[in-house]
């Protein structure tokens, strides 16, 4: 082999170890790169039973279309404060938008611990996924063709991790009345019960109400 051809060679095969050290330089930056942050999957809460009761029972239609607006602000406060949102997560705010002022208040102050995650939610990482949910809507009618209120008992059970990956199940047994507005249902008073699993903390139970 003459030197000009073994140059030639030397020179390809130079140039073939550069183009695979860059390949394999561009695939170890690709396996290190963050992966996608989850979306929130939200609620969509619905009514396991519905049943309409007081003296004008008898006249009430359309219970399932009721049922699904009665449980919006519901579904709407769930969504803002445990499956619509990312953690970490400091504000709830729009959670309670459908909530009466005096209500929403409470439930942002001093209830604040029992309607929302907000003792572990700055150690919450990523999202809450529902893997429980049930809900039975009361609808009340006073007289023929008029439904003034509801009462809305859910229990429910979340997922998700924390920042180190340590699980950790958020559990709900709550109870709602929605009164019917002229701006449409709004939740008037509440009776809930949270229990919260996540390491290190033991599992602790609160509870709480509120009257409009």
């Amino acid at each position: 082999m003459n030197p000009s051809t073994r140059d030639r060679i030397k020179t390809r095969l130079s140039s073939i170890g550069v183009a695979a050290s860059a390949l394999m330089l561009i695939m170890a930056a690709c396996s290190k790169s963050t992966p996608p942050e989850p979306t929130p999957k939200g609620l969509d809460l619905r009514a396991t039973r519905v049943e309409v009761v007081g003296a004008g029972a008898s006249s009430v239609q359309g219970q399932d279309k009721i049922a699904k607006e009665i449980l919006a602000p519901l579904d709407k406060y769930y969504e803002g404060t445990l499956f619509g949102i990312t953690f970490p997560a400091e504000s709830f705010e729009p959670a309670f938008e459908e909530f009466t002022p005096t209500v929403a208040n409470a439930a942002l102050t001093s209830q604040s611990a029992l309607m929302t995650p907000s003792e572990v939610s700055s150690r919450i990482k990523g999202i809450l996924e529902p893997a429980e949910v049930t809900s039975t809507v009361t609808v009340f009618s006073p007289a023929a063709g008029e439904v003034t209120h509801a009462g809305v008992a859910v229990s429910l059970r979340a997922e998700g991790s924390l920042d180190d990956g340590a699980p950790i199940e958020i559990f709900r047994q709550d109870f709602f009345i929605v009164e019917a507005s002229s701006a449409g249902w709004r939740v008037a008073s509440y009776e809930c019960r949270q229990r919260i699993d996540a390491p290190p903390e033991a599992s602790r139970t609160e509870s709480g109400s509120s009257g409009g």
